[in-house]
C-alpha cells in the first residue's frame, strides 16, 4: 500500500514538473518571437484583439486549398492599419507650389527630346534580344555582382522607395562596369537632400529618385550612410516613422572628411511599364510600340530590359496577409490594403502552374525565410505593378 501511495505521488509530482516545464518553455517561445524580454506593451498585444485577427488571417492562409505559399505570424506587424492617407502616394491637391512646379518640370525632362532619344536606341537593343528564356536570376548572370542578393533594412521610414532605387541603381553600376565598380549607393542621401522625391512617409513618383540620380548625382553609403533606426521591427510600424529616429538635414560632405564627396550619375532613367496601368504615365514600352507595334506585352519588356541591363523597381499594392509572408509563391492578398510598396526584381521563374517574379525587400533578412520572396505575375497583373530603372554614365 505504501508502495502504491509512493508511486502515486512520483507520477504526480512528475506531473506537475511537466507543465511547469511546458509553461517555461511557452514562455521562453513567446519572449524569443518578441525578440527577448516580454514587456508589458508586447503581452497586452499578444493576448489582444489586433493579435487575434492577424492569427486568424494567417490560419485562413494556410488553410486555403492549393495554396502555393506560407505565412507565418508577424510580430511586427500585428497592430498594423491602412495608410492610404498617409503613405507612399500623394495627392497633388496637398502639394505646395514650388513642388508642383518642380514635378511638372521632371516631366519634361523624361519626356523630353533628349531622353526620347535615349529612349529609341534603349528599345532597339531589346528589341535585338532573341529570346525571352522561361528562368533568369541575374546573379546567375552576373555573378561578380554579390549585392544583387543584398537584402537592406529601410527600419523606421517609409523608405522603401529609395532603398529598392539605390539597390537597383548599384547593381546596375556593377553590371555595366563587368564588377570593376560595386558601389553601395546611400539611400539616406536621398531622403535627406531630394525634396521632390518624398520622405518617410513614401513617395510622389517611385521614378523621383532615379530623375534626381540623374540630375544630381548619388554618392556612397560610405560617405553618406544609412543612420535611420532599425530596431522596430521588420517591417517597423508606419506610427513609429515620425519623428523619425536618425534623420537629419542635407549633407554636402562625407562622414569622414577624408573621403571626397563623388556624386553617381545617370545617362537616363524611365519608367518600364506597368502590368496594370492606373496612372497615365508615359512608359518605354510606349515607346517601343510606337516603334515595332505590339509585338510583345508589357512583362515581355520589363524581362528584356532586366535580363540585358540588370535588376529593376517594381512597386505594387502591399495587403495585410504580405506581412506575413514567409516562403513560397505569394499569389493570394487577404486583409486589408496596408500601403503601397517598392521592391527590387532580380529574376523570374515558374513551378509548373505558377510563374514568378524574384524579389529582394528591405525589411530586413529577419523578415520572411531571408528577406526575399517570390510573387506570382497573374496576380500582379489584377494590382498595382509599376517598374522602374536607369541606365548609369
Amino acid at each position: 500500500m505504501r508502495n502504491r501511495s509512493l508511486c502515486y505521488f512520483i507520477t504526480i509530482l512528475l506531473l506537475l514538473l511537466l507543465v511547469v516545464v511546458f509553461l517555461i518553455l511557452g514562455i521562453w517561445g513567446i519572449s524569443q518571437w518578441f525578440g527577448g524580454e516580454i514587456s508589458d506593451n508586447q503581452a497586452d498585444v499578444f493576448y489582444s484583439e489586433s493579435y487575434k485577427r492577424a492569427a486568424e488571417i494567417v490560419k485562413k492562409l494556410n488553410l486555403l486549398p492549393n495554396s502555393t505559399w506560407e505565412a507565418r505570424l508577424n510580430p511586427s506587424a500585428i497592430e498594423i492599419e491602412n495608410q492610404d492617407r498617409s503613405s507612399f502616394v500623394i495627392s497633388n491637391d496637398s502639394l505646395g507650389a514650388e513642388l508642383q512646379t518642380k514635378l511638372e518640370e521632371l516631366d519634361g525632362i523624361v519626356e523630353g527630346s533628349e531622353f526620347r532619344e535615349h529612349y529609341k536606341r534603349h528599345v532597339k537593343i531589346l528589341s535585338s534580344v532573341e529570346g525571352i528564356p522561361t528562368e533568369f536570376h541575374a546573379s546567375d548572370k552576373w555573378p561578380e555582382c554579390t549585392s544583387l542578393t543584398e537584402v537592406l533594412d529601410q527600419g523606421g521610414c517609409g523608405s522603401c522607395w529609395a532603398m529598392a532605387a539605390v539597390s537597383v541603381i548599384g547593381d546596375r553600376m556593377c553590371i555595366a562596369s563587368s564588377g570593376l565598380r560595386r558601389p553601395k549607393i546611400s539611400a539616406q542621401q536621398l531622403i535627406e537632400c531630394c525634396y521632390y522625391c518624398g520622405g518617410c512617409n513614401g513617395t510622389m513618383d517611385p521614378l523621383t529618385p532615379f530623375i534626381y540620380w540623374f540630375e544630381s548625382g548619388i554618392v556612397t553609403e560610405s560617405c553618406y550612410p544609412y543612420t535611420i533606426a532599425t530596431d522596430c521591427g521588420y517591417p517597423c510600424l508606419p506610427e513609429t516613422f515620425y519623428p523619425t529616429k536618425g534623420l537629419g538635414k542635407c549633407r554636402k560632405n562625407c562622414v569622414n572628411r577624408r573621403e571626397r564627396f563623388i556624386r553617381n550619375y545617370a545617362k537616363y532613367v524611365y519608367k518600364i511599364a506597368s502590368l496594370k496601368v492606373l496612372v497615365n504615365q508615359a512608359t518605354l514600352y510606349d515607346v517601343y510600340t510606337s516603334l515595332f507595334g505590339k509585338n510583345i506585352t508589357s512583362l515581355e519588356l520589363v524581362k528584356l530590359d532586366l535580363m540585358t541591363f540588370g535588376p529593376v523597381v517594381l512597386c505594387f499594392n502591399v495587403f495585410e496577409s504580405f506581412l506575413h509572408y514567409y516562403q513560397g509563391i505569394y499569389n493570394k492578398n487577404m486583409g486589408i490594403h496596408v500601403y503601397d510598396h517598392c521592391v527590387k526584381i532580380i529574376g523570374w521563374n515558374h513551378d509548373g502552374s505558377h510563374e514568378y517574379l524574384l524579389a529582394v525587400n528591405s525589411w530586413s533578412p529577419k523578415w520572411a525565410f531571408n528577406g526575399t520572396f517570390k510573387i506570382d505575375l497573374e496576380m500582379l497583373h489584377n494590382f498595382r505593378s509599376d517598374f522602374y530603372a536607369g541606365v548609369p554614365i
